[in-house]
C-alpha cells in the first residue's frame, strides 16, 4: 500500500594516486581521504607546484556525498484478502480521511490524472462526487418541504 524508502550515505574516496596513478593503500575509517600513494609522491607534487612546472597540478579535496536510495515496495494483496482491508478502512473515519488526503495529494501532483493505471479509481471518485452532490440536493429538498 505504501512505498518505503531507505537512504544511505557513503563517502566515496579515490582509489588511485593523483600523481602517479598507483593504487592507494586502504584508507582509514576516519580522517582525511588519501590523495597520494606515499610521501614520495606527495613531496614530488609539492616540488612541482613550487617550481611552477606546467605539468604540476593543484590538489583540491572535494568531499562528495553519495546518497543511495533503495525503494522497498510492500504490497497488501499478497497473503490476505484485500476486502478485509477495505472493510477496516471503511469502518474508521480516520483511515478514510487518510485515504482521501492521499488521493488529494495524487490529484495535486497530477499523478491521478496523467497515469492511466489510476483511471478506474478516477472514475469511482467522479461517481462518489456525483453521489455526494445528489445526496446534498435531496437533503436540501427535504428541508424546504
Amino acid at each position: 500500500m505504501s512505498d518505503l524508502q531507505k537512504s544511505t550515505i557513503q563517502r566515496m574516496a579515490s582509489t588511485h594516486c593523483v600523481r602517479c596513478g598507483a593504487a592507494l593503500p586502504p584508507a582509514a575509517s576516519t580522517g582525511r581521504p588519501r590523495v597520494f600513494c606515499g610521501p614520495g609522491c606527495r613531496k614530488a607534487a609539492y616540488d612541482d607546484r613550487r617550481a611552477r612546472k606546467p605539468e604540476a597540478f593543484h590538489v583540491r579535496i572535494v568531499d562528495r556525498t553519495v546518497v543511495k536510495t533503495v525503494e522497498m515496495i510492500r504490497t497488501i494483496d499478497e497473503g490476505h484478502d484485500i476486502t478485509e482491508c477495505v472493510r477496516q478502512v471503511c469502518g474508521s473515519p480516520r483511515a478514510v480521511a487518510n485515504v482521501l488526503a492521499a488521493l488529494n495529494g495524487l490529484v495535486r501532483s497530477d499523478t491521478l490524472l496523467l497515469d492511466n493505471k489510476w483511471a478506474p479509481a478516477l472514475r469511482l471518485i467522479v461517481d462518489l462526487n456525483r453521489a455526494i452532490q445528489n445526496a446534498a440536493e435531496r437533503a436540501s429538498r427535504r428541508r424546504r418541504s
